[in-house]
């Protein structure tokens, strides 16, 4: 369907989306791989910014206003923000995601679909009337377009409180246009709306980030740091925009919400501009290399974000399974009954190797039986 509005109705409410990187239940389902698992169901940087040393006062203190404040002040100078821009800092960006739906009474929420299936699935959950905005079934010939003018008509039609999008997309890393979301803000803000943009990947495509939008009344930014930097495991993200917004997100988290280490990691990271120039070139040179592999064996990968691509196919069960039993694991899309609006269906995203897991994943790609693609 294009452009269209779809009810977001699983079957088990508390039914929580599957994710990607879950290698306890691909080892209980296809055993432990002789040469270990390659995990490729994920959209994280496969080599991560250099920890090194860290003081340990970092470690023997609870962080303090001055690890906050250098943290978010190597943020704003990353981004280009002034330095009264509204920016805090959570234990990731899905603590902020599951935050959000019980800052507000109960709205009209439309999330853009496919996309990440925490945001439908938690605003649903705090009991909010959740729509998708639909642009099946691709991105092509305008259908984002159509997509967008269609949420547009919803809003000023007052059928829609609260919007959510992310960009780049996941899964299919799409791309939307910031000036179309600037006129969903205003369109939003006018009528005491939010428009929330969950900028998980937009550190390698930075053109399209919001964070430096004139009118931040209404908007809020959800920012990653382990996706780019390769650092997950530290669980660490940052909400900006909406001052009073952020503020309510701010005391919802409570005080020492994010490890003193964390925020000092992000404190050299975020400065450490040689670092991030050269990921920048090293992971856009990866994603081709693995874009021009995949199509070299028939199929034809979709997206622009350079940390994952995805591949729409019928098989995608078989050529997930023919993977995982070589110790390869892809992110599986399937016919998904707990969430049959949120995501695709029959896709495989597949997330960057490192050099060594280029070399592995190309010999298994050439074992591939040939399929329909």
């Amino acid at each position: 369907m294009i452009a269209g509005r779809e009810r977001l109705q699983p079957k088990h409410i508390d039914t929580a989306p599957l994710h990607g990187g879950d290698l306890a239940a691909a080892e209980h389902r296809f055993g432990r791989p002789a040469e270990g698992w390659l995990d490729l169901s994920t959209g994280i940087n496969p080599s991560p910014y250099p920890v090194g040393e860290l003081a340990p006062s970092l470690w023997h203190r609870l962080p303090g206003g001055a690890q906050y404040d250098a943290a978010l002040a190597a943020l704003r100078g990353y981004l280009g923000l002034a330095g009264d821009r509204a920016v805090i800092a959570a234990p990731g960006t899905q603590a902020l995601i599951q935050w959000l739906p019980y800052l507000r009474a109960p709205s009209r929420v439309a999330v853009w679909a496919p996309s990440y299936a925490e945001h439908a699935h938690c605003w649903r959950q705090a009991g909010h009337d959740v729509h998708a905005i639909s642009a099946r079934p691709s991105i092509a010939n305008g259908a984002d377009d159509r997509g967008l003018a269609a949420l547009a008509d919803m809003i000023s039609g007052g059928e829609v409180d609260v919007a959510v999008l992310v960009n780049p997309n996941n899964p299919d890393g799409h791309l939307h246009d910031p000036r179309r979301l600037e006129e969903l803000r205003g369109l939003l803000a006018a009528r005491g709306g939010w428009l929330i943009v969950d900028e998980a990947f937009a550190d390698i495509v930075p053109d399209i980030s919001l964070a430096r939008a004139p009118q931040t009344e209404g908007l809020l930014l959800l920012r990653s740091f382990g996706k780019f930097f390769g650092l997950a495991g530290i669980r660490l993200g940052f909400a900006l925009g909406d001052i009073e917004l952020v503020g309510r997100l701010s005391r919802a988290l409570g005080p020492w919400a994010v490890s003193g280490p964390a925020l000092g990691l992000a404190a050299r990271a975020y400065a450490d501009r040689d670092w991030i120039t050269a990921t920048r070139a090293r992971l856009g040179t990866a994603h081709g290399r693995l874009t021009e592999l995949l199509a070299g064996h028939g199929f034809a990968p979709i997206g622009q974000v350079p940390l994952f691509t995805l591949l729409r196919t019928p098989e995608a069960v078989e050529i997930h399974e023919f993977f995982a039993r070589r110790g390869i694991l892809l992110r599986l899309f399937a016919d998904d009954a707990q969430s049959p609006h949120s995501l695709p269906r029959h896709a495989l995203r597949i997330g960057l190797p490192d050099e060594d897991g280029f070399a592995r994943f190309a010999a298994a790609l050439k074992e591939l039986p040939p399929l329909s693609r």
